[in-house]
């Protein structure tokens, strides 16, 4: 666990128990409504920060090892970073309510909450956010906690997700995500999802920060003698000097 991680899961845990004893002494309304709790609440507000943060991480690592990584690599990364801006985006209605802008007639007649976001839209009686938000993101989500299985099995499965810049989250980060998801879930308040946002969006942010398989993200080779692992990473020793290459030249040519 990295020293950011000690500090941080003390304070994620804090926050989404203290929001789930709420959630259980308050009524569905009062809960609803509370400062935490309601639309550009602390909670929705921590949640798009760590997205837009997510994105950022993302679209650095994309634009730092784009010449010493395969083309997999990097156009996966760049969608990680389009799909965390996304998130963010739809958390916050893509600012709507911040800069006072009302929502277009498509949504005003499609969206349950008038907003101007895909996630509360409900069409044909089909809500949106509980089929692609709800099941859809429920599913990937359990695929990708059973991710580390796959990744110590079997070597080929280590250098196929290596290849798509796949983060794999580390026992104690899959740990995490289970206990708040389990607990919260006991709720039956209708905005506990508010606090599994949360906790997921933030986990999510640590676990780009520290993945299993960090020594990807890195530009040079890994500080590594184990053989079994180097032969898996997206990239051989002549890419990364290549890639050195390449961006020394650009470098110079710019200058």
């Amino acid at each position: 666990m990295s020293p950011l991680e000690k500090r941080a899961y003390p304070l994620i845990f804090t926050v989404a128990v203290i929001s789930y004893v709420m959630s259980i002494v308050m009524s569905n309304e009062d809960f609803t409504q509370h400062w935490m709790i309601r639309e550009d609440g602390m909670l929705e507000s921590i949640t798009a920060l760590a997205l837009l943060s997510a994105s950022l991480l993302c679209g650095y690592r994309c634009w730092t090892l784009r010449h010493c990584r395969p083309k997999s690599f990097v156009l996966c990364t760049a969608a990680a970073a389009a799909v965390m801006f996304f998130g963010m985006g739809e958390e916050i209605s893509w600012g709507q309510r911040i800069f006072n802008v009302e929502s277009p007639e498509f949504f005003r007649a499609n969206n349950v909450q008038y907003e101007t976001n895909l996630h509360n839209l409900e069409i044909g009686g089909v809500r949106i956010n509980k089929l692609i938000f709800g099941k859809v993101l429920a599913v990937v989500m359990v695929t990708y906690l059973l991710l580390p299985l796959w990744y110590q099995r079997s070597r080929a499965a280590r250098q196929f997700l290596n290849r798509l810049a796949v983060p794999v989250p580390r026992l104690h980060q899959i740990l995490a995500i289970l206990a708040v998801v389990l607990l919260v879930e006991t709720s039956g308040a209708s905005k506990r999802g508010e606090i599994n946002e949360f906790a997921l969006s933030t986990t999510f942010l640590l676990i780009l920060l520290n993945p299993r398989n960090l020594w990807i993200f890195r530009p040079g080779l890994p500080p590594s003698s184990n053989e079994a692992d180097l032969q898996t990473l997206p990239f051989t020793p002549a890419q990364v000097a290549a890639g050195d290459a390449s961006a020394s030249g650009s470098r110079r040519r710019t200058a």
